[in-house]
């Protein structure tokens, strides 16, 4: 019986893969299928995938790019095993991932979906040492308090029980759909946290690209569906984050929207007001503003 099925979605990373996939195969944890799914790209990943001899490795390939909420879903709806692990195919894993996790989740009770660990980031060209990014506290408290608070994809390994349960990756939702998800789980099952990194991002290469635009209906996704379980200061923040981000953009309507909605939320906030009043009167300087404050953000 297969207890652990990988689900790498990929798109166009055929120079990337190869490394990624035998990051699995050496895991001193064995018991796995690997599921890649190739979300129509038009490079040299099927011929990378097929040169790889393991009769555990299952390939399928979408006709068109459906984007990685898609892919992750076609990947868990072929899924034998009974814990799902998400690879992106710019990520390598840490040996012994696997093994920690599938020791937690073996012995953990029915309220624990997921159990995840931390990220160590470095240079795609020069493989230096970035930075890393670990959580400490308590996420299934955290989640609901912050957008950046949820776990990396690719550093989870949860119950496909769960998964099932709270529903797949929502495929409407254009980006921080790891967020949303993240958020479905938290409300019903417990986050085990490892407090060391498990896997290695690369970054600096030619990353899946989403427009700005995406993000903003990413976090206009998260705010409407769950502003019933988020918590004041978090829907706050994120309300004047769609109104700053709509603002840079020029959408002048919808950030007035989500000034109001914010000011609803936390009516005296001054700088909500200014910025309110500005959006009504002088629109124009108060998108100067915001792109004086997001220009280290968008810039290339």
């Amino acid at each position: 019986m297969v207890v652990v099925s990988v689900i790498i979605p990929t798109f166009n990373r055929g120079h990337l893969l190869k490394k990624t996939i035998d990051s699995v195969l050496i895991q001193t944890y064995q018991n796995f299928e690997i599921i890649i799914i190739d979300d129509g790209s038009t490079d040299n990943s099927e011929e990378i995938v097929c040169g790889i001899r393991d009769e555990r490795i299952k390939y399928i390939k979408h006709g068109k790019n459906k984007g990685p909420s898609a892919a992750r879903n076609t990947g868990i709806k072929s899924a034998k095993g009974k814990y799902i692990a998400f690879l992106d195919s710019d990520v390598i894993w840490l040996r012994d991932k696997l093994e920690k996790q599938v020791n937690i989740l073996n012995s953990s009770t029915p309220d624990v979906g997921v159990v995840f660990g931390g990220v160590q980031y470095i240079d795609y060209k020069t493989q230096e040492y970035l930075t890393q990014w670990i959580i400490e506290e308590d996420v299934n408290e955290k989640i609901f308090n912050s957008l950046g608070c949820a776990p990396d994809t690719p550093t989870m390994l949860v119950k496909k029980e769960a998964l099932i349960d709270v529903g797949l990756f929502d495929e409407r939702i254009p980006a921080h759909e790891e967020t949303e998800l993240g958020i479905r789980l938290a409300k019903k099952y417990k986050f085990i946290p490892i407090n060391e990194c498990l896997i290695i991002s690369t970054m600096n290469h030619e990353q899946i690209s989403r427009n700005k635009d995406s993000f903003i209906i990413g976090k206009e996704f998260i705010y409407e569906k769950h502003k019933d379980v988020l918590t004041k200061d978090f829907s706050y923040d994120l309300c004047n984050i769609i109104a700053g981000d709509c603002i840079y953009k020029g959408n002048f309507r919808k950030g007035k929207l989500y000034l109001i909605k914010a000011l609803k939320i936390k009516p005296y906030k001054i700088k909500t007001i200014i910025s309110l009043l500005l959006c009504i009167t002088v629109p124009r300087l108060d998108k100067y503003f915001y792109n004086v404050k997001y220009k280290f953000l968008y810039e290339k």
